[in-house]
């Protein structure tokens, strides 16, 4: 079975700020503000000169005729200067998002493994996981908001048997699909079931490079067996891949191992996070970093990235650089650009949270009931945030830093992350000029 390929490349979004256009071909979205909006809104139906004068009294030519031939050149618009897109019919919203940009579904709670840091103590399935009908009702929803991705997640997804029918389900609502998994089940007939479907890409979890440190962390033969998915994944190219390393005491020698690992897949990039006292990880804290740990293996793997030709991201690093974030305020993404759902329907900001800011049960409600009106997600884009965030030279791209590691750590959601060295180097002089 042949792919369906993509009839449009471009679908925008309207917001407060101006819009959010979600390039389909690779995955990601593109602020805008609203003078781009409004070219590409009006350019089905009437000329750039005619959308010009519009614009004319805050926007220069040159910077105008620069748009175009930008847009033009990455296929935004066609050589005629028309949009070559969608925009949904979104409603503006008052301060944030009028739909989330990506829905984290936890799609079960089984999984063939048990490790020791496990956000979501997978293992056995609960009893009330959503059913078919439902996820599908889930992935309408979704659509009619204007939700561009869904990564689905678990316990270890591909052991649900309607797996495939609800990445296909996914597909026909034009949303792309990301996929969390250890490998560890895939053998080289799922991995052609995997090619036939549309899946933008596998997340695959990667512990460690060492047979005995990863078994030691996952169980034994599991590495072999997560060296075979990963093979058979990488021999037919059944979907792009790339490999997530969450960092623990343990596994920091590991780092390099697994970068080779990378390059010898032929992995897209490397992203590594740090384990949060969450689930089973809140019972085994001995494998948890502390602040100076973090810092100091994340200046570990900058020195890496300098040496090597794979991409690394460290996407949780404080503070992280990089572009300005798309909302304002204080605060990180979760709850303001994604959601995260449970195998069971419960809404929470992120995955690490559904205990302590739950927001309902699509259950009950609409996701867009819940992602509007839940009093937690509205309490958490309110946060205020304390004076050295704000004054920072990073807030922009930083916001504070990771508000559920902040609260599952601190107990505190308006204070600085505490793995942000800024914050802890101010604390310090703070306390020298107190002593």
């Amino acid at each position: 079975m042949t792919k369906k390929k993509e009839t449009r490349r471009f679908i925008g979004r309207k917001e407060y700020f101006g819009s959010l256009v979600f390039d389909m071909e690779v995955g990601d979205y593109i602020p805008f503000d609203s003078d781009a909006t409004l070219i590409f809104e009006k350019s089905k139906r009437a000329s750039l000169d005619n959308i010009y004068k519009h614009l004319e009294d805050n926007l220069e030519k040159k910077s105008f005729d620069t748009f175009i031939e930008l847009s033009k050149s990455v296929g935004l618009l066609d050589p005629r200067g028309r949009f070559t897109g969608i925009f949904l019919p979104n409603a503006e919203a008052d301060g944030r998002l009028s739909a989330p940009v990506k829905v984290y579904l936890s799609l079960t709670r089984e999984c063939n493994l048990a490790c020791a840091y496990c956000y979501n103590a997978s293992g056995v399935p609960l009893p009330d996981e959503l059913k078919t009908r439902e996820v599908k009702d889930l992935i309408d929803q979704m659509a009619d908001m204007g939700v561009f991705e869904l990564s689905l997640g678990g316990g270890e997804p591909l052991l649900r048997k309607d797996f495939f029918e609800i990445v296909s389900h996914a597909n026909k609502a034009g949303i792309q699909v990301e996929v969390s998994t250890n490998a560890t089940v895939i053998n080289s007939a799922l991995a052609e079931s995997i090619k036939d479907v549309d899946i933008r890409c596998l997340k695959i979890s990667v512990p460690a490079a060492s047979e005995k440190t990863y078994d030691a962390v996952r169980g034994v033969r599991s590495y072999r067996k997560a060296i075979s998915g990963i093979e058979a994944v990488q021999s037919i190219e059944a979907a792009p891949f790339y490999f997530y390393m969450l960092l623990i005491k343990d596994n920091i020698s590991e780092i390099p191992g697994v970068i080779k690992m990378a390059e010898r897949y032929r992995a897209d990039k490397i992203v590594f996070d740090e384990v949060m006292p969450s689930g089973r990880a809140e019972q085994n804290r001995s494998l948890l970093f502390n602040a100076e740990e973090a810092i100091d293996a994340y200046n570990k793997i900058f020195s890496f990235m300098q040496m090597s030709r794979v991409r690394m991201e460290t996407p949780n690093r404080v503070p992280p650089g990089g572009k300005r974030r798309i909302v304002e305020g204080f605060g990180c993404d979760c709850g303001r650009l994604i959601i995260h759902i449970d195998s069971t329907g419960k809404v929470a900001p992120s995955g690490f949270l559904h205990e302590r800011l739950p927001c309902g049960n699509i259950r009950d409600k609409m996701l867009k009931e819940i992602w509007e009106s839940a009093p937690a997600l509205r309490s958490l884009r309110k946060l205020e945030g304390e004076k050295i965030c704000l004054e920072c030279d990073f807030f922009r791209s930083c916001r504070g830093g990771c508000r559920g590691r902040t609260l599952l750590t601190l107990h505190d959601l308006e204070l600085p992350d505490p793995f942000c060295p800024v914050a802890m180097e101010k604390e310090k002089e703070r306390k020298v000029r107190r002593a």
